[in-house]
């Protein structure tokens, strides 16, 4: 059974003959019709097709009522009221406003947007009403007793605690989905997932726990029964090495058992966003580019990753007081285990500004940056008993003109109270800049130093662009390929015709956007 071969059946005959035709519930044709957007037949058209002859001999009486109906009077109020008001209020059975609606043509009210209005002008909000309703279920079912009632009657029956997993019953349902819809999961089609999301926002206002109030509750059932908040805090979840743990969260667990990196907490939640692990006040999210990419679905199901993904978790995490540091295929594990582990603590007045020569500078920033060395004129290093603990660098700008100076890298090996300041006015004193600008990658950083060396906010830029190949293992900025384009970045010769991103994502390349970049700016006060 296909939707046209109903569809083309319905449109002769009633929805009660195509049912008895098919086979399929109410529910499963009103469904069929209206993801093939297809008008569902009016009351009259029923009538007579299943041979309703009172409802003939009831049609002149319905007319000279709506003659003398005041239909704005009517739309207004059952807009206002929602259909059982309008029952009251006009004296009507609910087939009557049925009918009536059909024939003036008023658009029904969905069932939320009928409960929406119900319960504020009941309750004084939608929420406040969904509340009260809830309280009232759950004062009025035993769910304990319920659920221990049902899984007894499947016990005795399949030999299982849930109908669900009784092999034939399984079976059945897939095959049942399979004939229907083509896929053996409902929650694997377009239209179902769309109608669950837009069901959510229609309910909460977004998506997972969008609603305070659910969110609290969900709280409040959770301690009262488990004594933690959130499943995932639970001893047998919070301990697991297996299971919900993906293979790069393993490997990156390895990497902090090696390097004596403490995790606080796992899945840690903020809002509606969840994040791998919690270390002190940083919040670390592994971001696999197979299912983290803007380019295709995870094994063909789900969704392409909105490219606002990664930015909306970092700022959701920024406003709880948290920096969030993703980590993608492309970084360098042992430098992320660098930023993370536990450091010495030094001050920065026991500590010898130097400069130094590319040599010494070049090797330090390598093994310590994130993003490795960068060409810079002058290399300024911060010294503790001869060794060197930091280094910041300086040169011309690349990108902007505007500014005297940029500040390219700065890197350390300790955790040194007052280093960059030390740093930086070194540099300020012996050069006399005018103004300076620097960037800041946001998917690693929060930018805190920047302000604390006096510098300013110009701009943030939306996410940006990366391409990686898991296969080849290879990462390439966005900026990179439209300045080189695919024929000398690859050393092959393409078609000229077609565009760099096709080429790319034909290659096996996956589009991945990081949160953006923060540009600072420094002006010499004394010289303005």
């Amino acid at each position: 059974m296909s939707d046209n071969e109903v569809i083309e059946f319905y449109k002769d005959h009633s929805g009660k003959q195509t049912r008895e035709k098919f086979g399929v519930s109410h529910y499963i044709l009103r469904s069929i019709l209206s993801r093939n957007g297809v008008q569902r037949h009016t009351q009259s058209f029923e009538n007579r097709m299943n041979g309703n002859g009172y409802a003939r001999k009831k049609n002149k009486e319905f007319l000279d009522y709506v003659s003398s109906l005041n239909v704005e009077e009517f739309k207004e109020y059952y807009k206002n009221h929602a259909k059982k008001a309008t029952e009251e209020h006009f004296g009507l059975t609910r087939w009557e406003v049925d009918k009536l609606l059909n024939y003036l043509e008023i658009d029904r009210l969905s069932a939320i947007e009928a409960k929406k209005v119900i319960y504020t002008d009941k309750f004084g909000s939608f929420e406040e009403g969904l509340r009260i309703e809830r309280e009232k279920m759950n004062k009025d079912i035993d769910y304990e007793k319920a659920n221990e009632k049902r899984r007894k009657t499947c016990l005795s029956r399949y030999g299982v605690d849930s109908a669900f997993r009784y092999g034939p019953i399984k079976e059945k349902a897939k095959r049942t989905i399979l004939e229907k819809y083509g896929v053996d999961n409902v929650s694997k089609l377009d239209w179902v997932v769309e109608k669950i999301r837009n069901s959510h926002i229609e309910h909460h206002g977004g998506i997972g726990w969008a609603s305070d109030s659910l969110m609290e509750e969900y709280k409040t059932s959770m301690r009262n029964r488990y004594g933690v908040e959130y499943a995932c805090m639970l001893p047998q979840c919070y301990n697991a090495k297996h299971g919900s743990n993906s293979q790069p969260n393993l490997r990156f667990i390895k990497l902090c058992d090696k390097n004596s990196i403490n995790i606080d907490e796992r899945e840690f939640i903020i809002g509606n966003f969840r994040y791998d692990f919690r270390i002190g006040n940083t919040l670390v999210e592994i971001d696999p580019s197979y299912t983290h990419n803007s380019t295709v679905k995870y094994k063909g199901i789900g969704r392409q990753m909105n490219p606002s993904y990664h930015a909306n978790k970092t700022q959701n995490a920024v406003n709880s007081g948290y920096r969030c540091m993703h980590v993608f295929d492309w970084d360098d594990l042992s430098k992320i285990a660098n930023i993370l582990k536990p450091k010495q603590t030094l001050f920065a007045r026991k500590c010898v500004v130097r400069e130094i020569d590319e040599s010494v500078s070049l090797p330090f920033i390598e093994m310590v940056h994130l993003q490795g060395y960068s060409k810079s004129s002058i290399h300024i290093g911060l010294f503790y008993d001869d060794v060197l603990v930091s280094v910041m660098t300086f040169g011309k700008p690349k990108n902007n003109k505007n500014y005297q100076y940029e500040l390219i890298r700065y890197c350390y090996t300790a955790n040194i109270i007052g280093g960059p300041e030390k740093l930086f006015r070194y540099f300020v004193k012996n050069y006399s800049p005018k103004s300076i600008i620097s960037y800041c990658d946001l998917s690693k950083f929060s930018g805190e130093m920047y302000k604390r060396l006096g510098f300013s906010e110009l701009r943030k830029t939306k996410p940006l662009k990366h391409w990686y190949s898991v296969r080849e293992k290879r990462h390439i900025t966005d900026n990179l390929l439209k300045k080189k384009g695919c024929n000398r970045l690859f050393g092959e010769s393409f078609e000229k015709d077609i565009p760099n991103d096709t080429m790319m994502i034909n290659r096996g390349y996956v589009e991945v956007y990081d949160c953006g970049q923060q540009s600072y700016t420094w002006k010499n006060k004394s010289l303005y």
